[in-house]
């Protein structure tokens, strides 16, 4: 969106444990609203997007897609703050609410895992649960020591592609989470030069022949043969021939680098060296 910019839309002079313990929040982004249940404020939110996870258990309204918010949903529920990525919009919907008394945070997306942390801090800060965001914090760093650490794809040829029937592939590019997630596993990206998230055709696919490709879950469930009668092209991949084809969950990689990037490069990297063939 066009407010990128604009971080905090209110004085962060106020004293947030003023109102933090009581608010009714409102929780726009896959990635804010792993945060806000990790540092236990759960209970306060009110309703989500539909990018986002709750815990099993939990049931919360959903208002729709991030980017594509009502002004009158959001408002059905009487939030008293909203906390969203800067890519919850639409704009005019944002600007709407900025006239309300409802608070508005805008938290910009980040696609570097170590500015996971500060993103965690300043929601720490906002809710009122500053001790609890900087043990998170602790906890993130170290996970994200140990990825580098294990060196799970040890530097070979990646590409995580969106797939969809009958369209050209789309690769997600240097500047996206999924570079992100590359970063942790020591993958390389082949797609890295690219900006955002753009079309990378079949011919291109084969010709860099990826040792890993990862797929949305939407695109693909793991089931080979399905890959294979839906997208038949993948066949002639070494990814392919050597079941280095991996399905990711799409929530890990919307509106920046999150906890659930962090949950699924481990679960990712551990498929990768359970399979020597994808490292040879």
């Amino acid at each position: 969106m066009n407010i990128k910019s604009v971080l905090v839309l209110f004085s962060l002079s106020v004293s947030t444990n003023v109102y933090a313990n009581n608010e009714r929040i409102v929780s726009a982004g896959a990635g804010v609203t792993e945060i806000l249940f990790a540092l236990g404020a759960g209970k306060q939110i009110v309703a989500v997007d539909s990018t986002s996870r709750v815990p099993n258990g939990v049931k919360l309204p959903i208002l729709g897609y991030h980017r594509a918010l009502s002004a009158e949903g959001v408002l059905s529920v009487k939030p008293t703050l909203v906390i969203g990525s800067d890519e919850m919009g639409p704009d005019q919907v944002v600007k709407q609410l900025q006239r309300t008394k409802t608070k508005v945070v805008i938290l910009k997306s980040e696609n570097k895992p170590e500015n996971l942390s500060e993103q965690i801090l300043k929601i720490g800060q906002i809710v009122g649960q500053e001790e609890n965001a900087k043990k998170l914090v602790r906890k993130v760093n170290q996970d994200i020591k140990d990825l580098r650490t294990q060196n799970y794809a040890r530097s070979q040829s990646a590409i995580f592609l969106m797939m969809q029937k009958g369209k050209s592939p789309m690769a997600g590019g240097g500047d996206t989470p999924v570079q992100a997630m590359m970063a942790l596993l020591n993958a390389k990206n082949l797609a890295y030069n690219l900006k955002s998230y753009q079309n990378f055709s079949y011919e291109m696919i084969l010709q860099q022949n990826p040792k890993v490709i990862l797929l949305a879950k939407r695109s693909f469930n793991g089931n080979m043969a399905e890959l294979k009668k839906n997208y038949p092209l993948m066949v002639n991949t070494q990814a392919y021939k050597n079941n280095c084809i991996f399905a990711i969950d799409g929530k890990a990689i919307t509106a920046g680098v999150s906890l659930g990037t962090i949950s699924e490069s481990k679960r990712v990297g551990q498929l990768i060296r359970n399979n020597p063939k994808c490292l040879g």
